[in-house]
Formats: C-alpha cells, sequence, structure tokens
C-alpha cells in the first residue's frame, strides 16, 4: 500500500501541483487509512464501502 500512495503522493506534486501543505495533510489522512486498514487485515483491493463508513 505504501506504493499506491507515494505514487499519489508524486501525482498531487508533478500533475495536480498542489502545495507542499496540501501534499503533506493528505499524505498523513492516507497514513491513518492504512492504518485502520492494517488493524482490520483489509487493503485498497478489498476495502468496501462498509468497512470505509465504519
Amino acid at each position: 500500500m505504501e506504493s499506491i500512495v507515494e505514487e499519489y503522493r508524486e501525482y498531487q506534486t508533478f500533475v495536480r501541483g498542489y502545495t507542499p501543505k496540501v501534499i503533506l495533510n493528505t499524505w498523513r489522512e492516507l497514513k491513518k487509512l492504512i492504518k485502520y486498514f492494517e488493524n482490520r487485515s483489509l487493503n485498497f483491493q478489498t476495502v468496501t464501502l462498509v468497512n470505509l463508513e465504519n
């Protein structure tokens, strides 16, 4: 999952041109989401809407 986050971070930086502050805040939130997934044995491919709503 880390590689997906890094790819998205590069996308935000180079394609979208977001500010470093926006990129850092997004990165922090994605890290929290990954931790949530790991605690529940989920990943980006297996997560469902119900998981995210919880």
